[in-house]
């Protein structure tokens, strides 16, 4: 055998080897001329095309397959990643376009663009692609079940309000009531038994005392539940109350900023914020180790942006990321619900920093 006949033979298996390659694969292949003519395919490609080699072989593959958008709008060239690939020698991933079949129908694909390069120049390109249907299928349904969930939360925070506002007010309004009457026969027994002995008199102020802290344990419990301030008042209100109150309970030195005088939100985004920013300052108290918390309320570009900075020992990305953290979980969720958002930052040793944008409401010009 000469040199020339063994050339000729590694040549003849070296493409054989391509051809075996082409056709054991699961992934759509084809290559492009620099006029983006078709110059081979496999048969994955031709299958989930519904075209045979044949029909597509020197055929414009922009005009047969990539010719409109997924909602039928004409898919100019120019714009074509593939042609971009072609033009420039730039490797692309695409995965939100379609190709169309011979049928008439359209599938989802995501495609990788090759350029074929010859002495330094762009002499064609390679398209791998999958038809991704069951992915976006997939994805679709993944979506629609965030949106349940989300739904179902929002559902499940608005009863539990409503629970939270019945409650509060039949403690306030029975139990109140009724411990209120109890002090009130005390006073009267005192009054009437002036000149009882030394140990039965204690044991009454000791009885009343009793009874003044179940009354402020009651009013405490109610105002844990729902802050009158918050439905008779409003947001910023219920927000100075609450930081006063977290100051004075847990010598947290609070430094408030507000800078407008009213908020333009409805009930159901005034609690979730408010909740929000119990949940912040219930975190404060339990993780951070911090002495002041800096507390802002502005408006900025149409929300209302609540920023809660503590000097405390810094939120970590592990944090962050962690499944049991439930608790970022139910703040990011409530933000959500209502188109907002919210952001947690912090570094070890210089605190954290939490801000909370939920889209103000435009006031009626009727």
């Amino acid at each position: 055998m000469t040199d020339k006949q063994r050339a000729e033979e590694i040549r003849q298996q070296l493409a054989k080897d391509r051809l075996l390659l082409l056709e054991s694969t699961g992934e759509g292949i084809y290559g492009l001329d620099r006029q983006g003519r078709c110059t081979f395919i496999n048969s994955a490609a031709s299958r989930m095309l519904g075209y045979s080699p044949d029909e597509l072989l020197c055929q414009d593959m922009h005009e047969r397959i990539h010719h409109s958008s997924p909602d039928g709008v004409t898919y100019r060239r120019t714009r074509c990643h593939i042609h971009e690939t072609l033009a420039d020698g730039k490797g692309r991933k695409v995965d939100d376009e379609v190709y169309w079949r011979k049928d008439g129908t359209s599938f989802p694909v995501e495609y990788s663009s090759f350029p074929v390069i010859e002495q330094g120049q762009v002499t064609g390109a390679v398209v791998v692609f999958l038809d991704i249907t069951d992915r976006k299928r997939a994805e679709q349904q993944l979506t629609a079940s965030h949106a349940q969930l989300r739904q179902l939360t929002a559902r499940l925070e608005s009863v539990r309000e409503e629970e939270r506002i019945l409650i509060a007010r039949e403690i306030h309004d029975e139990l109140g009531q009724a411990l209120t009457g109890v002090k009130l026969e005390l006073a009267l027994l005192q009054d009437q038994l002036p000149n009882v002995a030394p140990p039965v008199h204690n044991r009454l102020e000791s009885i009343s005392g009793l009874v003044d802290a179940t009354i402020q344990s009651v009013r405490r419990i109610a105002t844990d539940l729902r802050p009158i301030v918050l439905d008779q008042l409003g947001l910023i209100p219920a927000i100075e109350w609450q930081t006063h109150e977290f100051q004075s309970r847990t010598g947290i030195e609070c430094r408030l900023d507000i800078f407008l005088r009213s908020a333009c939100l409805s009930q159901t985004a005034s609690t979730a914020m408010f909740r929000i920013f119990q949940e912040i300052l219930t975190n404060v108290v339990r993780h951070a180790k911090a002495s002041v918390v800096n507390i802002t309320l502005q408006e900025q570009g149409g929300g209302l942006v609540l920023e809660v900075q503590d000097n405390g020992r810094g939120i970590t990305e592990t944090e962050l990321a962690a499944p049991q953290s439930l608790g970022l979980v139910g703040m990011r969720e409530r933000a959500l619900l209502l188109g907002g958002s919210i952001t947690f930052s912090g570094h070890a040793g210089s605190g954290t920093t939490v801000r909370v944008r939920i889209p103000l409401e435009q006031p009626s010009h009727e």
